[in-house]
Parts: structure tokens; sequence; C-alpha cells
């Protein structure tokens, strides 16, 4: 799996310990793509740091009963559990973020979220001293910064919001959190490849359509992920190397699915 380490820092060498005053350097065009991928994504948890970068809404309020009152452009206002109404301004189209709360609490109506889940993912995808809790700075700072980017540098604390990109391999971090998305296949294509007079395409065909079937839907979610997952195990149990049939799942993925080419 693709590593996502120190992708928002400036390196440093000879570091063994965390430390509280390392600098982050953030390019706020790069955390708003990157807030809009995750909040798109098939993943819940990445939903959920979707929209705390997008929106700085604290875990605590998606922990519970979010009521939507109302949204404009780049507005949304909402209202928890005996407390008052809160004002956010999105930094992503408001119809994304409500849609992905919607969407959250008709999966779990009693949500309950760990933020060690959260940051444990951010481990990987930012570094081990980004928490949701930095998320909800970095968006407060590029919403209060936004207008004197274009100036100069800005930065509060130990985040620094700079104009020149730090995000190492970005396109494939996006095609990563893509692989999550739902997919639809191409029908046509599919019946293809299934008459293929190569082995290794026609095999790869009939276990494409066996995870796009009835049975296999019931048990895992038809994403990109779950597919190559299910690919790697079933071409071993037929004796063909997955790492061989490369080019081959190239072709059919990027033919077959309908919605986005596959991740490698």
């Amino acid at each position: 799996m693709f590593n996502f380490l120190h992708l928002f820092t400036k390196k440093r060498k000879n570091i063994t310990k965390k430390h509280s005053t390392d600098i982050i350097s953030v390019n706020s065009s790069e955390f708003i793509l990157l807030a809009t991928a995750l909040i798109q994504s098939g993943n819940i948890k990445h939903n959920l740091l979707g929209i705390i970068m997008s929106t700085g809404i604290p875990l605590a309020h998606l922990n519970d009963k979010i009521i939507l009152k109302q949204k404009s452009n780049n507005t949304i206002i909402y209202k928890i559990t005996n407390s008052k109404e809160f004002i956010r301004h999105t930094l992503i189209d408001p119809k994304l973020v409500v849609h992905s709360i919607r969407a959250l609490y008709l999966k779990n109506p009693y949500p309950h979220y760990n933020a060690w889940e959260l940051n444990r993912i951010l481990k990987k995808v930012l570094r081990s001293n980004i928490t949701t809790k930095t998320l909800e700075k970095i968006y407060s700072l590029i919403l209060s910064q936004s207008t004197s980017l274009a100036q100069k540098n800005a930065s509060v604390n130990n985040i620094q919001l700079v104009r020149k990109p730090v995000i190492e391999s970005f396109a494939k971090i996006i095609l990563h959190i893509n692989s999550f998305t739902p997919l639809r296949i191409n029908k046509a294509n599919l019946a293809f490849y299934k008459a293929s007079n190569s082995l290794v395409k026609h095999t790869i065909a009939l276990l494409i359509e066996d995870f796009f079937s009835a049975n296999n839907l019931a048990t895992h979610k038809n994403t990109l992920h779950n597919l190559n997952a299910f690919l790697k195990v079933k071409l071993k149990e037929k004796g063909i190397n997955f790492k061989s049939t490369y080019k081959h799942r190239k072709e059919l993925l990027s033919s077959i699915l309908s919605t986005q080419k596959s991740f490698f």
C-alpha cells in the first residue's frame, strides 16, 4: 500500500521524537483538494476527515446528531443536541458537505467515531503529530488568511501556509482515496473480455463479474480498493501471480470500470 508519510511537513534529519514545535507547512489549494477527495470517498473515515478539513466541525459534534438548519453560498448552519446553532463557512462546495453529513447519519444513526482511528489514518496521510484538532486549526487559518495569501505566507503557532506545493505524489494520493469510491461496470466491455482468447484476460474478466455479483456485494463494498484485494486472493488461488498480471489488470479495469481508472 502507498506510504503517506511526511506529506505536509518539512523533512528534518536526526529527529527521533515528536516535537510540538515542528513547523507544519500547508498549501491551502492542496489541502482543499484533499478535503474534496476525502469527503467524496466511499470510506466513512475519509468522509469524516473531509468534513473536518472543509468545515472545522469538531469530531465531538459529528458524534452527536447534527441537524442541518440552512445552507447558502459557502455557508452551513447546524445544531446539535441541546445546543445553540453553529455557523460554518466551508472551504468547498457546501452541497458536498451537506450530502456527506446526511449520508453519515443514514449509515449510522447513532454515531460514535473514535479520534484515535482518524488520527491513525492521519499518521499515514499527513504526519504522526497531526490530529483532527490540528485539522481544525489549519481550516481556521486558511479561512482567516484566504484574502492575504496572494501577498504573503501566513502562519500561526506551528502551522504555516505557503504557496509552493508541499505534498509529494499528490496525484497518487488522490487516486488512492478515489479507490474507495463505489464503482460501476461497463457490461459490454466485460462481455468482450470474457470472450477473450487470452487465458489471463478471460480469467480476470470472470473474477470481476464474480466480484460484482449479488452474493459478493452482500459481504463487501464495490470499490476499487476491495476489487484489487479480491483479485489478488482469487488469482493466487488459481496459481496466477498477481504482480505478473499488472498490464492485463490495468487494461481491463480501465476499460470495464466506467467511473475511474485503477490505482496500482
